[in-house]
């Protein structure tokens, strides 16, 4: 849907030229006069400039929608391989995972609790996981 919208906006920038070219040599020719020529011509490059920038903005997009579906194709890539594993190694870790991002522990409450972010390779999904410190302590103190 953006590549055709985009296709059509380089298109009708084009068009513009060509219009305002030919506006010019009316113009000059004498068949328009100088006051519609300037009102037409405002009316174009006003036209021409919001295209443009439409077009810049679609391209953009463009581009981020094709590298995240390149970062989506990697990372499915990696997981086919490791689809079967039964240990979890540092290789495979390293592979799968960009960051962990361990926050400090909030200590507040009657149940400790800390946040642990997995933030996997390819900026494709994160992962975010609190862990419960109230079992912990109560297992603690058992032993």
């Amino acid at each position: 849907m953006d590549k055709k919208a985009l296709r059509i906006a380089e298109k009708r920038i084009n068009e513009l030229y060509d219009l305002f070219e030919r506006l010019y040599e009316d113009n000059v020719s004498g068949k328009i006069s100088d006051e519609r020529f300037a009102t037409m011509s405002a009316r174009y490059e006003a036209e021409q400039s919001k295209l443009k920038a439409d077009a810049a903005k679609l391209h953009d997009t463009i581009s981020r929608k094709e590298q995240k579906k390149n970062d989506v194709m990697n990372f499915v890539g990696i997981v086919k391989k490791y689809e079967e594993f039964t240990e979890l190694t540092p290789e495979i870790m390293h592979e799968l995972i960009d960051r962990i991002v361990v926050h400090a522990p909030e200590c507040g409450r009657a149940n400790p609790t800390q946040q642990v972010d997995i933030h996997f390779r390819f900026n494709v999904v994160t992962a975010t996981a609190t862990a419960d410190f109230k079992q912990y302590y109560v297992r603690r103190k058992a032993v």
